[in-house]
Parts: structure tokens; sequence; C-alpha cells
């Protein structure tokens, strides 16, 4: 064996560098959430439980408002080393990958009351297609730590292009 293929050799990169794991914050949805629970209320003083409009409108609200929050428990944003990945959604079974060669620009949205409470939204643009990061915790720093992720990917592929040719 040459010292390239060596079992014991170390890598040219660490394989287990540390992953950032973001999740939303329930504080971006604090208006969905108002007018879910004034509908609610506004829907069961009206039409009563009674009254089988109530009544659907009573569970078919239920059902969007659990829907809204498992969305929010379950969503997970990865930033790892070799680009973001995203997991969105109660019954989302697939991963999507975004590679930082793909990422065109990042912007960040916040409104007032965002920024007050220190989340925002992340809109990264590919050449394809825009993805959008709803409830992100301070998402300066975030967007300061993918472009960081991105240009450590771009030197980390250079290095590996020189050394292989």
């Amino acid at each position: 064996m040459d010292e390239l293929n060596a079992p014991n050799s170390l890598p040219v990169f660490a394989k287990n560098t540390p992953q950032t794991i973001l999740k939303p914050r329930i504080e971006q949805y604090w208006l969905l959430f108002f007018i879910s629970v004034l509908s609610f209320f506004l829907s069961l003083r009206w039409h009563g439980i009674h009254s089988p409009f109530g009544l659907c409108l009573l569970s078919f609200g239920s059902i969007l408002f659990c829907y809204g929050v498992l969305t929010i428990c379950i969503s997970k944003y990865y930033i790892a080393q070799n680009g973001l990945f995203l997991i969105e959604g109660p019954f989302s079974t697939r991963l999507k990958k975004i590679d930082y060669n793909d990422i065109n620009k990042i912007l960040i949205h916040q409104g007032a009351i965002q920024k007050r409470l220190r989340v925002g939204t992340l809109k990264i643009f590919t050449n394809t297609i825009t993805y959008t990061l709803k409830g992100i915790k301070n998402p300066h720093q975030i967007r300061e730590l993918i472009t960081r992720e991105r240009v450590s990917y771009n030197e980390r592929r250079s290095l590996m292009k020189n050394i292989l040719s």
C-alpha cells in the first residue's frame, strides 16, 4: 500500500467538523397564532359548538393549528461542511441539500417586532430556486456563518484540485 491509501494515515481534512443545527423559533409566527386563536373564539361565539358549521370550523381550525405547530417544531436546518441541509414540515421525508457553489446571495428580512425578538427570515437564492428559512434566531450571525463556510468550502475544493492535478 502506498502512503496515500494507508488506513492509519490522517485525512487531509477533518471529517468530523461540527455542524450547526438551526430550528425555527415560534416567535416568528406570533401573528398566525393570534389570528388563529381570535378566529377560533369568534367562530365559537357566533356559531357555537352545537351547530354543524361551528363544529366543522372548530375541527378544521384545530387541525390547521396543530399542523402549524408541528411544522415549526419539526423543521430543522443544518449548516454542514459541504452545504446546507433542510428538513421542513412534519410529513417531509426528503432531505434537501443546497451546495455552497449553488448559492448566489443571501437576504435577511426582519420586521419591527422580529428585530425586537431577534428572529428573522433568511432567503437563499440559487440559480434555480429560492429557499426561505423562517424563524431563524440571530439571522445576521447565521448569514456570516454560511458565508464563512462557503469560503472555506471553496478553499478546500481549490486545494484539492491543486493536489490532484
